[in-house]
């Protein structure tokens, strides 16, 4: 009976050390399994800021390049409004009416308008 009882208790301890293995192992597993997880979502998560990061970016790049061009267009417009020189945009600023066309008499050019008061005393002063 002894031998009996010997071989199920070396039995029973293979066994055991077996399950313990066994055990082990779905640890293991289920460790790695987490860990994978963790690595999943931490990379998702990079990719997402990433994402927001270069689309962020653009943004910027788009709205400094507006700017840019917002800017360059007010210096072109400081230097040469609507490509007109200063004594046109004199003119325009003033309420007097413009002249529309121009009467060549005696090799002098005159403007086609009616003269202010001060034109025609400054004109006939010359004469």
């Amino acid at each position: 009976m002894k031998l009996h009882k010997q071989f199920n208790n070396s039995d029973i301890i293979k066994d055991l050390k077996n399950l313990i293995q066994k055990q082990q192992v779905e640890i293991q597993q289920y460790k790695a399994q987490q860990s994978l997880q963790q690595l999943q979502t931490r990379l998702l998560d990079l990719e997402r800021k990433q994402k927001n990061r270069i689309e962020l970016e653009q943004v910027k790049n788009q709205s400094d390049t507006k700017l840019q061009q917002n800017q360059d267009v007010k210096l072109h417009n400081i230097i040469q409004p609507n490509n007109t020189p200063t004594s046109i945009i004199a003119q325009s600023n003033s309420t007097e009416k413009k002249p529309e066309t121009l009467v060549k008499k005696d090799n002098i050019v005159q403007n086609a308008k009616p003269l202010t008061m001060a034109e025609r005393i400054a004109l006939f002063s010359k004469k």
